[in-house]
Parts: C-alpha cells; structure tokens; sequence
C-alpha cells in the first residue's frame, strides 16, 4: 500500500499567501487544479503529472517553490 506521504507530496504544492498574486487566474484557466486559500498559505490540489506541470510552469515563472 502507497504511503499517505506520497500523496500529500506529490498531489500537492504549499506556497505562502500572496506568492501567486500576480498567476492565479493564469494557473486556475491553464491547468485542472484546485487551489485552497488557507490563513497563512495557498494550496495547490491536483494529479501528480499536473503537479509537475504546474511546478515547472511556476519554476519558469520565477516563483520559488519551497
């Protein structure tokens, strides 16, 4: 059986509140994700092969993933 681990990671980016002030609507039209505003930080849901694409795409954007 996977471990929950994998899935938390590799289904999920956690980045800061106001780090994709500027992306947002570009990511919410470019890919199928779900994105939860929590108090602190933003949470980015979605398949693992969309998780690296929005990872790259984020990457080339100059926003640094934590």
């Amino acid at each position: 059986m996977t471990d929950a681990s994998w899935f938390r990671d590799n289904t999920q980016l956690v980045l800061p509140k106001g780090r994709l002030a500027d992306y947002r609507n570009d990511l919410e039209r470019q890919f199928m994700i779900t994105i939860i505003d929590e108090q602190d930080t933003v949470r980015l849901i979605g398949s693992p092969v969309v998780i690296i694409d929005v990872r790259n795409w984020l990457t080339a954007k100059g926003i640094v993933i934590d």
